[in-house]
């Protein structure tokens, strides 16, 4: 792609204000930087050297959005800085790419002798789960070599352990034998809690569960350990999930309490999901993106439910610039959508060039649904603005097909 010299003074003035002290202006800068797509990848790792903290996970964050494999490199350089909120930050963006290299710079940085901070070596470990679950085998591989060393801190083993609890009962059965006799006792005592799992789930246990959550509204670690101890519970607690989604606000309690809803597929969950997306309406978006993310959750968890009550809902979310949460609504609209959906994803295609293959992905996948051809009536109906995009779209869409 040429460089042209407008767009690189456009990238050069917008990374200042990453560092801007309105959170509203960062979150602007970075929406903006995305939507620049690769021209910005190398300003933007030249940015990672050094300056302001807030200039510097500005630059972090547009890197993840972008998703330009090019950026794994300047994110495994920060896993080493002395500070350590940069040095998370770049662990936890690193689990957007499901590359060998992203983690094999997560499982040097876990290697024994590493001195690298405790909360640095944590989200390292989450990364490395949320790219087991994006397929990547050698993922779990590096989990399994921290969870069953005993040299190992409890933190760690403990972390790895809830990582990798998603994995089915006959993979994880042989594990968690083997660490019931571990001479940690937490290490032991949560062996013995996952063992135990096919018993019938308690619905004591899950209200505390949700409880926690609901008094942690804003922290990562414990939305994913409640997520994941609540999918081992299993489906009978689908109706304490409604109550607590029915009681709270707080984005992230929804986005994770509507991933598990979705995980479960039971149909009562439709109704509940739908006010609760009614209800995110209402509320003012987040500087930081959170209501949107949260409101994409509940999207996805209706589409998991096979449901499109909200598909106008769904159209309208992807309209909206800048593109918030779009890969979450693309994959909705991957699962769910109709053609009344082909005319916002192609502008989206045209406005965020970065989610163009996100955007193909869900157009070969309503197309192959509703049956459609190039002359169909949904496609025609196109604005004549767009009917180039829809060209290369349609094109990249029956590549994705083949």
């Amino acid at each position: 792609m040429p460089i042209v010299p407008s767009r690189v003074r456009d990238v050069q003035k917008l990374i200042p204000q990453l560092g801007a002290p309105g959170a509203a202006a960062r979150e602007s800068a970075v929406a903006q930087l995305t939507l620049l797509g690769k021209r910005a990848v190398e300003p933007l790792a030249a940015a990672l050297r050094a300056g302001l903290r807030l200039r510097r996970l500005g630059a972090v964050a547009a890197l993840e959005a972008i998703h330009d494999r090019r950026a794994i490199v300047a994110l495994t350089t920060l896993l080493s800085d002395s500070d350590p909120a940069l040095a998370q930050a770049a662990a936890e963006a690193l689990a957007s790419f499901a590359e060998a290299g992203a983690v094999e710079a997560l499982r040097r940085l876990l290697a024994p002798g590493n001195s690298a901070p405790t909360g640095v070596r944590l989200v390292a470990v989450q990364s490395l789960g949320r790219l087991h679950r994006a397929g990547r085998v050698d993922a779990l591989d590096v989990l399994l070599d921290r969870l069953l060393d005993e040299r190992e801190s409890d933190d760690l083993r403990l972390c790895a352990l809830d990582a990798i609890a998603d994995l089915r009962d006959d993979e994880l059965a042989p594990l968690v034998g083997r660490l019931v006799a571990s001479a940690s006792v937490a290490v032991a005592a949560r062996a013995r809690t996952l063992h135990a799992r096919s018993a019938p789930p308690s619905a004591t246990d899950a209200r505390e569960l949700l409880a926690r959550l609901l008094a942690s509204p804003t922290r990562p670690e414990v939305a994913l350990e409640v997520a994941q101890t609540l999918r081992a519970l299993g489906p009978d607690v689908v109706e304490p999930i409604h109550r607590a989604l029915e009681r709270t606000e707080a984005p992230l309690v929804i986005r994770t309490l509507a991933e598990v809803l979705g995980h479960f597929g039971a149909p009562a969950s439709i109704t509940i999901l739908h006010r609760t997306l009614e209800r995110l309406g209402g509320l003012a978006p987040a500087d930081d993106g959170t209501t949107a993310e949260a409101r994409a959750a509940v999207h996805v968890g209706l589409a998991m439910l096979d449901s499109r009550i909200a598909l106008y809902a769904l159209r309208e979310a992807l309209a909206e610039r800048p593109p918030l949460a779009a890969r979450r609504l693309l994959d909705a609209a991957s699962r769910i959508g109709d053609a009344s959906l082909v005319p916002a994803i192609v502008a989206l295609a045209r406005d965020a060039p970065p989610f163009f293959d996100a955007c193909a992905r869900a157009l070969a996948a309503i197309v192959a649904r509703e049956r459609l051809t190039r002359r169909s009536r949904a496609l025609k109906g196109v604005p004549q603005r767009l009917q180039l995009t829809l060209e290369k779209l349609w094109r990249a869409a029956a590549r994705t097909s083949r």
